[in-house]
């Protein structure tokens, strides 16, 4: 059995000057990571999959690293692609497009459509073993909005808005792979 522990990234600096998948980790941000280092939270961790953005390829390798273990950078954990619209200043805005992403298939402006984003959470399900042990997954704040509130039933904005900065979320493979099967 394959239990997946889900970890939205620490707290990033904005830079609008580089693109968002090479943002770095504020301070405190680090001094987070750093906690969860020395936290059981990660002990028993059979490998660490990870997006491949700077923020969370970070930290992965750092738990890797930490308990000694496989990282694997997977594309599918990637957050939503928000390219096409660039840099997104006044923050009601943003919000508001990320709440039509997460309630809609198809979005009208240039990011990815969330049924991309399921799509790449399948392929992450069936990149993940069905007996691997405890694995971790580092991703994104959209990437797990669309991903629990599909097998929660909640809200996504409502989840998205709740979810933290480093936020763990423990779940069993299996159960995902039921609400995600195509």
């Amino acid at each position: 059995m394959t239990r997946i522990v889900f970890l939205r990234h620490f707290e990033t600096q904005i830079d609008e000057e580089k693109p968002v998948s090479e943002w770095e980790l504020t301070e405190d941000g680090e001094i987070a990571m750093q906690k969860l280092l020395e936290s059981p939270t990660i002990d028993g961790l059979t490998r660490v999959y990870s997006s491949p953005e700077h923020k969370a390829r970070y930290t992965a390798q750092a738990v890797a690293a930490e308990q000694d273990i496989d990282c694997r950078t997977v594309d599918a954990l990637r957050e939503a692609d928000r390219s096409g619209e660039g840099f997104i200043e006044d923050p009601d805005e943003y919000v508001r497009m990320v709440g039509e992403l997460l309630r809609n298939p198809t979005v009208p402006f240039e990011w990815e459509d969330r049924i991309d984003v399921e799509n790449r959470i399948r392929t992450f399900l069936d990149t993940v073993g069905p007996d691997e042990g405890r694995v971790m997954a580092v991703s994104h704040g959209i990437f797990l909005s669309v991903l629990f509130s599909q097998c929660r039933d909640e809200k996504p904005l409502a989840f998205w808005k709740e979810l933290g900065f480093g936020e763990i979320i423990e779940v069993d493979r299996a159960e995902l792979v039921e609400v995600f099967e195509t």
